[in-house]
């Protein structure tokens, strides 16, 4: 009776091994999915990053006819691509990580389970002992075959549990490089959004210049210097144009000079 009842929890062992490696091939199958996902994620960040190189050569050429407007936009639009893409890894990770606590309670229980089936092994071997000679041998067949049957299931165990290990390795690596390649492409994505504002702005400038280069210096009626100034520009008409910045302050191409009245001629 007792070897009986040692046979049928052995079976029961070996039920709850087969529904753990069923969870642990669940556990695979969700590996897979998310490196499906993360090859998907990939491509994703491979158009967005030539979106980015795109936009931030296209930009500076653009940016005198067209307006920078839209540039800024789409490269904004490509910023929210990545948030939602770091949000998407985030959230299978901690799922992934859900289902591996799961399965790590799951083998810790069936170790438990093991070492008391070994308990009940040792006791059964130390009550065969106590019984007559002829029983002796059927039962140590017996206890025998059970204990390989039980070396067996340890065994397959701990493969399933190193396969599963080195599964859940690859895959932080996996999304560790993506999360790298996000944030690269999300600072080359900011360098790209200054470079695009000075150079608006050096548009800017040189529109104003053009400006200026075009038309006839008109000063500020009641600045005497500005007065003055304006004769000897519309005079001489120099290369390098005036631009009022305050009274008696002027930009002279791309250098600050102040100026004054010394009898009727401006002196910088």
């Amino acid at each position: 009776s007792e070897v009986l009842s040692f046979r049928t929890e052995m079976s029961n062992a070996a039920e709850r091994e087969a529904d753990l490696l069923a969870r642990v091939r669940q556990s695979e199958d969700s590996v897979e999915y998310l490196q499906r996902e993360n090859g998907e994620l990939q491509q994703v960040v491979a158009q967005l990053r030539a979106e980015v190189a795109n936009s931030g050569s296209g930009a500076v050429a653009s940016a005198g006819t067209n307006g920078l407007s839209s540039v800024v936009s789409d490269l904004r639009e490509s910023s929210s691509k990545y948030e939602a893409l770091l949000a998407d890894q985030d959230r299978a990770m901690k799922s992934l990580q859900a289902r591996e606590e799961g399965t790590r309670v799951q083998l810790k229980d069936l170790q438990q389970q093991i070492a008391e089936l070994r308990r009940q092994n040792q006791e059964l071997l130390q009550r065969s002992d106590e019984k007559p000679a002829d029983q002796d041998s059927s039962k140590d067949d017996r206890i025998a075959e059970l204990q390989k049957q039980l070396e067996s299931a340890q065994q397959k165990v701990g493969q399933e549990r190193k396969r599963y290990t080195t599964m859940a390795a690859d895959q932080s690596k996996l999304t560790a490089n993506l999360q790298r390649e996000i944030q690269a492409a999300a600072e080359r994505l900011m360098a790209s959004e200054h470079q695009v504002a000075r150079r608006a702005a050096e548009v800017k400038l040189l529109m104003y210049r053009v400006q200026e280069l075009s038309s006839n210096y008109s000063p500020v009626k009641t600045d005497a210097v500005d007065v003055a100034l304006s004769k000897w520009v519309n005079g001489y008409r120099p290369a390098v144009p005036f631009f009022r910045l305050a009274g008696g302050v002027y930009l002279f191409g791309t250098k600050k000079a102040a100026c004054k009245l010394m009898g009727d001629k401006p002196v910088f």
